[in-house]
């Protein structure tokens, strides 16, 4: 009789909805965030973190279908893209959970934990860590306008390291042994901000700052490239994302890609600059983008045209990937060192 063997669990993961992300967060591993982590996206205004986090919740909805439950608690209650247009469905439904503080955000990501089935899926976005305060900061808030009402003065600190405290002992490291053995993925959104310790060399810092470091398995930085215009008038932006931490063996990639206002990621248009090297710096359309060979065929298309024929078929969809995966692959086998072991 042969020994049992323990099946190995297969590793579920979420797309980006951009094959180049995907490709820069999996680390030759896999496509897009493995289940069971902790993800950070940092950014500042206008880099499209929100518009990012939109676009994993409504891919993992098509993939997954009724299976996959997600919240998306809008702490700072910026989010004001409309869902229903973009993905026929609204993200944030009028019943929608929205964290005051730290232990709001972890009663109620444990609790959704807490109401997935085996065979269920789920996303939890933090959207923002920065817009979270503490019990304990409410509590001084409260206590210094009531002696203000009274004429005295305040002179209690405001113990502003509460939440980093909470974050740190309790929050992260709680969840993240709660979360290694779910199909769910934490995604915290974070706003940076530019850094005034004169002693450290990061430019900019953000909320959450250590215990983020240690305990996210990936942290993606979105900066701002430029925005894309037709007559003057902004329809969408171009953004270079870039891994500061990925527990992978590819840490470090970076990638460029395309937000449309009205449509959402555009994979495919991103897909086609990456491919055929359409955009020049700072992210402007060459003169190539009205001339691509797709097919090594006589005739040649424009990237409008040629976007528009790719969004009605499938095969050639899957062919796209397909190239853009090869040549990003090519770039990885081209510096990979080929030393002999070590050891043996």
């Amino acid at each position: 009789m042969e020994p049992q063997t323990e099946e190995k669990k297969p590793e579920i993961s979420f797309s980006t909805g951009c094959t180049l992300i995907d490709l820069t967060v999996g680390g030759g591993l896999r496509l897009g965030f493995n289940a069971g982590h902790i993800v950070n996206i940092c950014g500042g205004e206008s880099t499209a973190k929100s518009f990012l986090a939109a676009e994993i919740i409504a891919n993992a909805k098509d993939k997954y279908g009724k299976k996959f439950k997600w919240v998306y608690d809008d702490a700072e209650s910026g989010f004001t893209f409309n869902t229903k247009l973009l993905y026929g469905f609204d993200i944030i439904p009028e019943d929608g959970i929205k964290s005051n503080t730290v232990e709001d955000a972890y009663s109620n990501l444990r609790t959704f934990l807490e109401s997935l089935k085996k065979n269920e899926f789920g996303i939890y976005v933090i959207d923002s860590l920065d817009g979270l305060t503490s019990d304990q900061m409410i509590e001084i808030s409260n206590e210094r306008f009531s002696a203000f009402k009274k004429g005295k003065e305040f002179n209690k600190g405001s113990y502003k390291m509460e939440a980093a405290k909470f974050l740190s002992q309790e929050f992260f490291r709680g969840l993240a042994n709660i979360m290694q053995d779910k199909n769910v993925m934490l995604l915290v959104i974070s706003q940076v901000r530019y850094n005034i310790d004169s002693f450290s060399r990061k430019k900019y810092t953000r909320s959450g700052g250590k215990a983020l470091d240690h305990y996210c398995h990936d942290i993606l930085w979105l900066k701002k490239i430029s925005e894309m215009k037709t007559k003057d008038l902004p329809f969408g932006l171009y953004i270079n994302a870039k891994t500061s931490k990925s527990k992978t063996p590819r840490p470090y990639r970076s990638c460029n890609f395309n937000i449309i206002f009205d449509y959402g990621v555009d994979n495919i248009g991103s897909c086609l600059d990456y491919l055929f090297d359409l955009r020049g710096k700072p992210g402007k359309l060459l003169t190539s983008a009205k001339s691509i060979n797709f097919d090594n065929e006589s005739i040649l298309m424009s990237r409008n045209d040629l976007i528009d024929k790719i969004e009605d078929s499938k095969k050639m969809q899957k062919e796209l990937k397909r190239r853009v995966v090869e040549k990003w692959e090519k770039a990885e086998a081209a510096i990979k060192t080929n030393r002999k072991r070590k050891y043996l």
